[in-house]
């Protein structure tokens, strides 16, 4: 499995794909979204690890 995060502006996006799967939607495992709160390189974080979180607790072990 990979995960990977994109940001743009005001939103995280994070994703989890799985290994196997001829196209990219059918690799898709979750998605999620987080806002930004704010301006700062801290806001970002912060979304960042609330994205990745919620996969993390989707997926489990």
């Amino acid at each position: 499995m990979t995960i990977g995060v994109a940001t743009e502006r005001g939103t995280v996006r994070a994703v989890a794909l799985a290994d196997t799967g001829d196209k990219l939607a059918e690799r898709v495992v979750l998605e999620r979204t987080s806002p930004i709160a704010g301006e700062s390189k801290a806001d970002l974080a912060i979304a960042v690890e609330s994205a990745l979180e919620d996969i993390a607790d989707q997926i489990g072990a």
